[in-house]
């Protein structure tokens, strides 16, 4: 589901952020499912002697994701316009090309509200047969990081590959 701040956005004058973001099943290329950390901190049973390691707290890691460029750009387009809604990032104080409601005056390196900008982001995992055994449901997740892209003449035969970090609250496996 897109988040609240995706609707009615646009880049540049052009809807295709609004056009995007209803349809947003995208085919990944790689995806690192989340994983669990547990923080631990060191201490003695008795005071003294032998330590042993006490779990104190949990997080949960990022994920990864790779998808393959389309021919318009809309898929970058898309994912650096969330970006930017979380938070302006292009510095520019009029004429930003991000715009939210018409209003292309956004303030510039200002953060949007959480709940405004977080979405559910569902992970649904093929075997060779078509079925999806594995299902992963992100909860209050969002874009925190778009890799650099590279560009070179001698590559014009291979797809763009665009890499974006994501991070979430919490998660479900399989529901």
């Amino acid at each position: 589901t897109p988040p609240p701040v995706m609707t009615g956005a646009s880049v540049g004058g052009s809807s295709t952020i609004l056009g995007v973001s209803k349809d947003l099943m995208f085919r990944c290329a790689n995806a690192t499912l989340p994983g669990i950390a547990l923080r631990t901190v060191d201490s003695n049973r008795f005071g003294i002697g032998v330590q042993e390691k006490m779990v104190f707290t949990g997080n949960y890691t990022d994920i990864d994701l790779t998808f393959y460029a389309d021919r318009k750009g809309d898929l970058y387009t898309f994912w650096y316009a969330w970006m930017n809604l979380v938070f302006s990032t292009n510095g520019l104080e009029f004429n930003n090309p991000v715009t939210v409601g018409g209003n292309p005056n956004k303030p510039f390196y200002t953060a949007e509200y959480k709940d405004n900008y977080a979405a559910t982001i569902a992970i649904n995992v093929y075997d060779t047969q078509g079925l999806n055994p594995i299902k992963v449901t992100l909860r209050k997740a969002y874009p925190v990081t778009i890799n650099d892209v590279a560009l070179s003449w001698t590559d014009n035969n291979n797809l763009i590959k665009l890499n974006t970090q994501i991070t979430f609250r919490e998660w479900d496996l399989n529901n």
